[in-house]
């Protein structure tokens, strides 16, 4: 028998059919509250409480790992405040691109940047980057879910944040955003198409319109193929009850197959290739577009509006990928946690520039350009922090009266291992003999000063004029 040929348009949106068409979803409506609430008029930052996804990870007891759970992400959040600092300056260097983390340092007149000098030594911040860690293993059982407590209670922290801070609009695009790696990870993937071949893939959810990331999930492999709500269902063109046509489509080019299950479309429409779209809010239609072809001029061709529609609201992930590559700090690195935490950070700061700017135009006020708001970013994360400014920078001024006469105990420490400093009461170098060093300073001012013990420690902390 001949094969029955399809006419030119196929359009076979079906009625509501458990024969034709069939998909069986999880009922979960009395464990999530609903997310079906939207904005017409645009995203709008509004606290929401939603459930955030966790990974399932294997310990003696549910009750001890949920206590462990609480208690780091509590931890993470009161160093991430006391370590501001040290995070404003890696957000710093991602807008000033050098060859070298140490030559942020130097000294020479064509590449002297003083701000890093002054907020940190070189050795001090080094040791800190290098010993920068986000959470202590509770196990010691070298498996996939133990290695994972790397980052996991990081990613979760903030993706619980980005959610509660903004309610994103009806068009949201789901996509993947890599961090390049090549080392070491059984979740690494490689494609020889992409620009990045070798990566650590993190699946996105943001909003179209303005490019905020709305939450996020790191593909660690099987753990998190297993932590899906349905992993047995996985929407594919070969599955059970899709109609033949859409799984060996026979249709020609520019034609439509569209079939409908109660609020369900699968619609597969041919252009170059075969395109199959499955969509719970779009209808069937199609609309004439005209398109520019190759020696021909332009042509009008019948497109779904579906598919429209789509390539109009998918490039949220694109929109937060080019604002990420703009300024972002990002160095070689043996361990694949780091490159998530510097990716984590830098979508931090894009997830408030979005912020700021949608603040911004709801009062009427000028945006502020992404320079300009990672560098105030930077100021008010550093503040009046100094670690690493010279002794000469490191004389007392007038903002240190209230620090020096605030009446509190301050507390005077002796270091044998460092070079003695002149004394901020006592020693004068403009006068002959009039050096006078020591080994103690005083620990609780931020300066550091150097005195001596008793009679100039009393001076320092009493007197306005202190200088002999």
């Amino acid at each position: 028998m001949a094969k029955r040929k399809l006419p030119k348009e196929v359009y076979c949106e079906t009625e509501t059919s458990d024969e034709e068409f069939y998909f069986d979803f999880l009922n979960t409506d009395s464990d999530i509250e609903s997310d079906n609430v939207c904005s017409d008029s645009g995203s709008d930052i509004v606290p929401v409480k939603r459930r955030v996804r966790q990974l399932v990870i294997s310990s003696d007891s549910e009750v001890e790992e949920n206590d462990e759970n609480e208690n780091s992400n509590t931890l993470l959040e009161k160093t991430i405040v006391l370590e501001t600092a040290f995070l404003g300056v890696i957000l710093n260097m991602g807008t000033i691109p050098v060859p070298n983390i140490k030559y942020y340092w130097t000294k020479e007149h064509v590449g002297n940047i003083p701000f890093f000098r002054n907020i940190f030594r070189r050795e001090r911040f080094l040791q800190i980057f290098w010993m920068l860690h986000l959470n202590e293993n509770v196990s010691r059982n070298p498996n996939v879910t133990t290695r994972i407590q790397k980052v996991s209670n990081f990613i979760d922290y903030i993706d619980g944040k980005f959610q509660e801070h903004f309610t994103p609009d009806r068009e949201i695009s789901i996509d993947e955003s890599v961090v390049k790696f090549k080392g070491k990870i059984n979740s690494i993937t490689y494609n020889p198409k992409k620009p990045t071949k070798w990566r650590i893939r993190i699946y996105v959810l943001s909003d179209a319109r303005t490019g905020y990331i709305y939450a996020m999930l790191p593909y660690y492999g099987s753990v998190s193929t297993e932590s899906l709500i349905r992993p047995d269902l996985p929407v594919k063109q070969n599955r059970k009850y899709i109609p033949a046509v859409i799984k060996k489509p026979a249709v020609t080019k520019n034609t439509v197959a569209a079939y409908r299950s109660g609020d369900i479309l699968l619609l597969a429409w041919k252009d170059k290739r075969i395109v199959t779209i499955l969509s719970s809010y779009d209808t069937s239609g199609t609309k004439t577009i005209e398109r520019r072809v190759k020696k021909a001029g332009t042509v009008n061709i019948s497109k779904p509006n579906v598919i429209i529609n789509y390539n109009m609201n998918m490039g949220g992930v694109d929109k937060a990928d080019q604002l990420a590559s703009s300024y972002c700090f990002m160095r070689k690195s043996c361990k694949w946690w780091r490159k998530i935490f510097f990716w984590g950070l830098e979508v931090c700061a894009i997830n408030s520039y979005i912020l700021c700017k949608v603040s911004a135009r709801r009062e009427n006020r000028t945006l502020m350009s992404h320079c300009m708001f990672v560098r105030k970013l930077v100021e008010q994360l550093v503040g009046d922090f100094r670690d690493g400014a010279s002794s000469k920078l490191r004389r007392p001024s007038a903002s240190d009266k209230e620090e020096r006469l605030n009446g509190k105990l301050h507390i005077l420490l002796h270091c044998e291992d460092v070079k003695s400093e002149d004394c901020f009461v006592c020693s004068n170098r403009k006068i002959k003999g009039g050096r006078r060093q020591t080994n103690y300073f005083c620990d609780t001012c931020n300066r550091k000063p150097g005195l001596h013990v008793v009679d100039c420690l009393e001076r320092y902390h009493t007197m306005e004029s202190y200088k002999i």
